[in-house]
């Protein structure tokens, strides 16, 4: 589902992450930093406390992910959407507890 297509009522809990400072690929070797908050919209509330036990391997992945795309990939809304597909897999992939219904992008600035 996009959660362009959600109403607010149906959003589900939220777990706000603290703000990720990343440095992007880039092919002309001129440093790039991406500063992007996220939240991540839980299927269940019970999932808080496995995301509390986890955060560590959560930053962890996000980052190695953030850390592959240039500010090309990750300008446009398509790459965003991209992005925040693939943070949902990738820990959907090692959740117990719960699933991530959604990642949203609470600020986002590239410098």
């Amino acid at each position: 589902m996009n959660p362009a297509d959600e109403t607010l009522s149906e959003v589900g809990p939220l777990y706000p992450l603290e703000p990720f400072t990343i440095n992007l690929k880039n092919a002309d070797q001129k440093d790039v930093y991406l500063k992007i908050t996220l939240s991540l919209e839980l299927d269940s509330k019970l999932l808080e406390n496995e995301l509390n036990a986890k955060n560590a391997v959560i930053r962890n992945q996000i980052i190695m992910i953030l850390s592959s795309e240039t500010i090309e990939d990750i300008s446009s809304d398509a790459g965003k959407v991209k992005v925040c597909s693939s943070i949902k897999t990738r820990l959907n992939a090692m959740l117990i507890d719960g699933q991530i219904r959604n990642v949203y992008i609470v600020n986002f600035i590239v410098q």
